[in-house]
């Protein structure tokens, strides 16, 4: 005579047709394709986007300068010779925090353009700029152009700013 035993030792499987969804597994981090799959992965009941594995964060650039207010990138005197330099500040949108390890693109433009210069964020959220060297009297601006950084999303349009200039520098 056969005889059937059941288990009942192994945590419940919420869905016994796919094997990536299982007690224990991953759902998320946000971008991760277990965030799209229509599965409950980690089986606590939330699907997708409704699993807080996987809700985006988004950061946003708090400021363009080298000090508290707008309007103020610094003039480095450099022989004869003049150069901008800004200092970009990332962090988390809803919290603030700053974002350590973004990577910031912008383009300088005025007495030394460049295009495409990039620098990444330190703890403090700062990435820090040197534009080429430009005649006594020269203007610099900085604008940023995007920032990245894994799982977080760039929000430019939640910057407090994206650009900023020198005063002549003299």
């Amino acid at each position: 005579m056969d005889h059937l035993s059941i288990r009942t030792d192994y945590p419940a499987d919420c869905n016994d047709l796919s094997a990536q969804a299982r007690p224990g597994g991953t759902e998320g981090p946000a971008g991760n394709p277990t965030c799209s799959d229509g599965l409950d992965n980690n089986c606590d009941g939330l699907l997708d986007a409704a699993d807080p594995g996987c809700a985006q964060t988004f950061m946003k650039v708090s400021k363009v300068a080298t000090s508290a207010s707008s309007g103020n990138l610094d003039c480095k005197k450099v022989g004869n010779s003049r150069r901008g330099e800004a200092t970009v500040t990332v962090v988390n949108r809803t919290t603030l925090a700053p974002i350590a390890g973004a990577v910031v693109t912008g383009n300088w433009k005025g007495a030394a353009p460049q295009i495409g210069v990039t620098a990444t964020t330190n703890a403090g959220g700062n990435a820090v700029f040197t534009s080429l060297n430009g005649p006594a009297g020269s203007i610099f601006t900085f604008t940023v152009t995007n920032v990245t950084h894994t799982p977080e999303v760039y929000d430019p349009a939640s910057n407090n700013e994206t650009s900023d200039s020198t005063p002549a520098c003299n």
